[in-house]
């Protein structure tokens, strides 16, 4: 099996050998301390506090047998079902994207926008494992939230997220270039979408876990025209938004100055482009009216 020993902390260097030309070494060692607490319930204090803890043969057989899919390229979290977005634990599958930290970074601006005592109305668009919708119902309490997809077989993962949660969420099945359901809801105090921006173009420079395994409806554009879906989402804002309401959206880096000079174009005002934690252009956020 090629362990140096059954401690437990011999599954950092067995992760390291296995998925070392895959993966650098910060990822690899965070794989293996979602594996770990994944298979055996321990975090990472944990591990810390008890490094020396002996691992069964049959434990080990498991840490053996989670490592063949990792070798194929697939994601930890597609791996073991699960992601964690914003202190909730998401089940994700291959019908959903994997959260990322730049959405968490997205969804923080908005809570932090939030009007303490309102009761706004947030509708998600391409809502996917609901990683959003559900962050900000948890956050902001009162809020009435939903959120749209056209995958049904997301909406579905999304549901059970928020039945997981015991979170109060509409999730609608529509297609944001085609809207007809989303069309019918009340108007939004808040409208958010995080939609596919990679063109075709940009495909070789993902990571092999991304391309391969991640759905494309989600992360790509179904042509290369990076602003596709900004310009629906924007044209539906116009009409969703009440007066005041913001529209807070995830960017591809290379489209933000495309994406104000639409929105400012379009009517929008007190628009603001914010860089994420690697300091790529991130996210915008745009008041209507």
């Amino acid at each position: 099996m090629k362990f140096s020993d059954n401690r437990l902390t011999s599954v950092f260097p067995y992760f390291q050998l296995q998925l070392g030309a895959l993966y650098p070494r910060e990822e690899i060692r965070k794989q293996a301390k979602m594996a770990i607490e994944h298979l055996f319930g321990y975090d990472s204090i944990f591990i810390a506090a008890h490094p020396d803890t002996r691992l069964t043969e049959s434990e080990m057989l498991q840490v053996v047998y989670l490592m063949k899919e990792l070798k194929t390229g697939m994601p930890i979290q597609y791996v073991i079902g699960k992601a964690h977005f914003m202190d909730l634990e998401l089940k994700v599958n291959e019908h959903t994207l994997i959260p990322r930290p730049e959405t968490e970074e997205l969804v923080s601006w908005i809570v932090n926008d939030f009007i303490t005592g309102s009761s706004p109305v947030i509708l998600d668009i391409g809502t996917g494992s609901g990683c959003i919708a559900l962050a900000l119902k948890k956050l902001i309490p009162d809020a009435n939230v939903s959120g749209c997809d056209i995958s049904s077989n997301a909406l579905s993962v999304a549901s059970q997220n928020a039945d997981t949660h015991d979170l109060e969420i509409q999730f609608i099945e529509d297609d944001i270039l085609n809207p007809v359901l989303i069309k019918t809801v009340d108007p939004v105090d808040i409208l958010v979408s995080n939609p596919p921006y990679v063109t075709n173009a940009e495909s070789s420079a993902l990571h092999t876990n991304v391309r391969e395994f991640e759905p494309h409806q989600a992360l790509f554009v179904p042509s290369d025209d990076g602003l596709l879906f900004y310009r629906h989402i924007i044209s539906f804002a116009k009409e969703k938004l009440n007066p005041g309401g913001r529209l807070y959206l995830e960017i591809n880096e290379k489209f933000g100055k495309e994406i104000i000079k639409l929105l400012e174009k379009e009517g929008f005002s007190e628009v603001e482009l914010r860089k994420d934690l690697s300091k790529k252009d991130r996210m915008i956020r745009a008041r209507y009216l």
